[in-house]
């Protein structure tokens, strides 16, 4: 990852800038690359403030929300996320390795 990138991740990590993010994109934007740096509590965080702000459009937070949860051992969480995720994108081409993955975690409670 470019160092230049790293910093503006890492300063948006910040409260006051935090703030200034209103946007449900910029929210999910943020909540994704916080994700891939490993920092779940912070994506979570933006991950659900996208869904409060877009619903329906930011339905792949969904998705993020469900690795995330499954990383936690919160497989139920990590289940209803991706169940929401389908209800959101029914028609997506993998629906059918969802569906049972959601099925898998569901049994593995």
């Amino acid at each position: 990852m470019f160092p230049s990138l790293l910093w503006s991740i890492t300063t948006m990590r910040s409260n006051n800038l935090r703030k200034t993010i209103t946007q449900q994109p910029s929210r999910n934007f943020l909540g994704q690359a916080l994700a891939n740096l490993g920092l779940f509590d912070e994506a979570e965080k933006e991950l659900l403030a996208s869904l409060e702000l877009g619903k329906e459009e930011m339905k792949e937070a969904h998705r993020i929300l469900a690795i995330i949860y499954a990383s936690r051992g919160a497989k139920q969480q990590a289940a209803d996320q991706l169940d929401a995720y389908l209800k959101l994108a029914p028609n997506t081409p993998d629906a059918q390795k969802l569906k049972d993955k959601i099925r898998e975690l569901r049994e593995s409670n």
